[in-house]
């Protein structure tokens, strides 16, 4: 039980820091003209995925309890995270993490991937280069 609960405690820090991850992620990444979808409609997905762990307790209800926890779990946990080491494989770094590591050929071709528009990589390098002087300046 010990184990169980431990892994179950690290489960749910690594789903806060990833709710908390998400919209900034889509915020740095996405077109600004569809910033505000993109974050709607994952926190509605997130809405849709305590749903569906209700859907599926309510359809576990009259299974045994050694079959119906683990099944539980292996939805809850194992499937998840599968598809999350599969997205980790085709999400980009964001641009202005690349600009601000200095990779600014990287950055280049993940706005070309994203099709950004012109202009933004010098957008995102003025903002890094401001950045970078307000913290040098306070």
């Amino acid at each position: 039980y010990g184990w169980l609960l431990g892994f179950r405690v690290v489960t749910g820090l690594g789903v806060g820091v990833g709710l908390s991850v998400d919209p900034v992620y889509i915020a740095e990444v996405a077109p600004a003209d569809r910033r505000g979808a993109l974050v709607s409609c994952s926190e509605i997905a997130i809405n849709v995925g305590i749903l569906l762990g209700f859907i599926a307790a309510y359809a576990f209800r009259d299974a045994s309890p050694d079959v119906a926890w683990r099944t539980m779990i292996a939805l809850g946990a194992v499937m998840p995270s599968i598809l999350l080491v599969l997205t980790f494989t085709v999400m980009p770094e964001t641009p202005r993490w690349l600009v601000q590591k200095g990779r600014v050929a990287e950055a280049r071709a993940v706005l070309f991937r994203l099709k950004a528009k012109e202009g933004t990589l010098d957008e995102i390098q003025a903002a890094v280069r401001e950045e970078r002087e307000r913290g040098a300046a306070g």
